[in-house]
């Protein structure tokens, strides 16, 4: 690796760590916020008990919304690998009375074999489902950083586009930053 491709994948650890933590306090402040409010609710309240039990769903909703979502990132691993297949699928929009009104779309499944030997499979559905299978071919080596959404390819020299890692959008090379979500384009 050149001297700014190891800088560049540090920046955007860095960058991604900090959004990583900064969700993560926005959560925990949220669930003191609820839990301020739902003592003030069962000691000024008629129905305390009533005030409690709905403070005690709304923690729970806010936790699993919020905070569940970073500890799972802390058991993903970062890895090296080699995509083996790309399945593009026409999902229908559902069954029931009101399937006419849902409609269709793409999905995108991805599967890397690691070089530990472990199989990793990813999910995208439309445009995303689109930039992934336009991005990638069976055979790219790829390289995946703990807690994002999609791997990067490791050999990059002949692509006019790279993918940016968070959003999943196609950007022109010559880019440092992703024009939709920001994040630093890893080169």
């Amino acid at each position: 690796m050149e001297h700014s491709e190891v800088t560049a994948s540090h920046e955007f650890k860095r960058f991604v760590s900090e959004r990583e933590k900064e969700k993560a306090s926005k959560g925990i402040l949220l669930m003191a916020v609820v839990l301020a409010v739902t003592l003030l609710a069962y000691f000024f309240s008629a129905y305390p008990i009533i005030s409690v039990l709905i403070g005690i769903a709304v923690e729970i909703y806010v936790f699993l919304r919020f905070c569940l979502p970073r500890i799972l990132v802390l058991k993903d691993t970062s890895y090296e690998g080699t995509v083996e297949t790309i399945k593009k699928k026409t999902v229908s929009g559902g069954k029931g009375v009101d399937a006419g009104d849902v409609p269709s779309r793409f999905r995108v499944r991805m599967k890397i074999r690691g070089t530990d030997g472990k199989g990793h499979s990813y999910t995208f559905y439309n445009d995303e489902a689109d930039n992934v299978k336009n991005y990638f071919s069976p055979g790219d080596k790829v390289f995946h950083h703990k807690g994002i959404k999609c791997p990067e390819k490791t050999d990059k020299d002949e692509d006019a586009q790279i993918i940016c890692l968070c959003c999943t959008r196609l950007v022109n090379k010559r880019e440092d930053t992703c024009p939709i979500c920001e994040m630093p384009l890893v080169k």
